[in-house]
C-alpha cells in the first residue's frame, strides 16, 4: 500500500495552528517539493517562516513585502559573543586569552565569521575542544573557508 504522504500531512496541518519554520532553503526547487504537503492560505493563523541567503527566494515565494533581510550584528557584539564562549571565566579579552599571539588569531577568526553568530558559535566551540596554543588555533583559522 503506498502512502501519500504529502496529501496526510496537508490534512493534519489544516485542522491545527502551527508556526512552521523551515532554514536554509537553496533554490525554489527545494521549496515546490515541500509546497503540496503544506496548505499555504490556513484560515487558522498558521504561519510558514522560511530562511535563505538568497533573498529571491522569499520574493518568489511570498512577494517582496514578506522578505526580512537580518543583518549580522556590529563588530562589538560578534566579538563580545566570541569572547564569551571562549572564556573561562574572565571577561577580559587579555585575560581570557594567553598571549597576543592568541588574540591575533581570535581577531583573524572573527573576520572569517563575517560577524555570523552561528558561525562564531560554532569555531568558538571547536576552539574550546583545543589546546590554547597558537599552533591549535592556527590550524582551526587555517581550516576555515
Amino acid at each position: 500500500m503506498k502512502h501519500n504522504v504529502e496529501a496526510n500531512l496537508y490534512a493534519f496541518l489544516c485542522t491545527k495552528r502551527y508556526v512552521m519554520t523551515i532554514d536554509d532553503i537553496w533554490d525554489i526547487k527545494a521549496w515546490n517539493a515541500l509546497k503540496p504537503g503544506l496548505p499555504i492560505d490556513s484560515e487558522k493563523g498558521s504561519r510558514i517562516i522560511l530562511s535563505s541567503r538568497n533573498k529571491n527566494i522569499g520574493k518568489d515565494i511570498g512577494g517582496l513585502d514578506s522578505v526580512f533581510e537580518l543583518q549580522p550584528p556590529d563588530p562589538q557584539t560578534s566579538r563580545e559573543l566570541f569572547y564569551k564562549l571562549i572564556a573561562h571565566v574572565s571577561k577580559n579579552i587579555t585575560e581570557t586569552l594567553d598571549s597576543p599571539q592568541l588574540e591575533n588569531i581570535s581577531e583573524q577568526i572573527l573576520e572569517r565569521c563575517h560577524g555570523l553568530p552561528l558561525a562564531i558559535v560554532l569555531v568558538a566551540g571547536l576552539l574550546k575542544t583545543r589546546l590554547r596554543s597558537q599552533t591549535e588555533w592556527k590550524a582551526i583559522l587555517d581550516g576555515m573557508g
